[in-house]
């Protein structure tokens, strides 16, 4: 007979089943009671896999006549199994990041660990940035590993994407400071005079390796104007702030990471 097995019997540490049968029967020519013993006794605790149990029937001269049956204990309930929730992955560089999976839950399984298989990309692979799979894992248990067992399995699914949400390191000119001069280039846009000055800052990313740098500077009316290298600027402290903006990830609809940092350029009227 097969029975199911169940966990947490005492003194069993994988799955066992608790087993009764009805007394056998046995008739002999002279005795009209004959002795019946089991090599087990019906209500013991059998562990997983096949175990034969013996019968014996004595009559009243030891005479003895035997026959077995088999008590098969079978794992045939699948573990359970809860994903972990979907997440994103940090891109480690321009071609994405290696991802090694976040375990899932397992419960209600007493016979080891389950193997656990993951479709359609395997652990620990280099996944692309932008990338967004599905993924679902099964987890096997080792119920076929004993006698007339099958093993059992159950799936989720989670998704990972790889994402870039780590702005550009920025770093600034340190602050500049010039004379001005009344060149008719100046002149032409700061009648007072002015200075072209010439700006870099630099910036560098982990995924981009050249971000977007772009330059504002006030504009006196609340808002700011971009500007480019060189620029003329008027006599007196001008605050110059730049930006660097990296590529974002379209695919996910991720926008451009950005830092900005500021300097100071200041033209000094020195003329007489």
């Amino acid at each position: 007979a097969s029975v199911s097995a169940v966990c947490g019997l005492q003194g069993q540490s994988a799955g066992a089943a608790e087993v009764t049968w009805a007394v056998a029967t046995a008739t002999d020519i002279y005795d009209t009671a004959v002795a019946i013993t089991n090599s087990v006794a019906s209500g013991s605790v059998f562990g997983m896999g096949r175990t034969t149990v013996t019968v014996t029937a004595t009559d009243d001269y030891s005479n003895q006549a035997t026959c077995t049956f088999d008590v098969t204990v079978v794992d045939d309930s699948a573990p359970v199994i809860a994903a972990p929730n979907d997440y994103d992955v940090e891109a480690t560089g321009a071609t994405g990041a290696i991802v090694n999976y976040e375990l899932p839950t397992i419960s209600g399984e007493c016979n080891g660990v389950p193997t656990l298989t993951y479709s359609p990309t395997s652990n620990a692979q280099l996944w692309a940035l932008g990338t967004s799979t599905a993924i679902t894992v099964r987890a096997t248990d080792a119920a076929g590993s004993f006698v007339g067992g099958t093993n059992n399995y159950a799936e989720d699914t989670f998704t990972v994407r790889i994402v870039d949400t780590t702005a550009p390191v920025i770093a600034c000119p340190a602050d500049i400071t010039t004379t001005a001069n009344c060149t008719t280039a100046v002149t032409n846009v700061h009648a007072t005079g002015g200075a072209s000055v010439t700006f870099a800052a630099t910036a560098t990313d982990v995924v981009d390796a050249s971000p977007t740098l772009s330059y504002t500077i006030p504009n006196g009316s609340g808002g700011t104007t971009t500007i480019t290298s060189p620029h003329i600027f008027p006599i007196g402290v001008t605050t110059v702030t730049a930006k660097a903006a990296d590529d974002g990830v379209a695919a996910l609809n991720i926008a451009a990471n950005e830092s900005t940092c500021t300097f100071t350029v200041t033209v000094s009227d020195e003329t007489s």
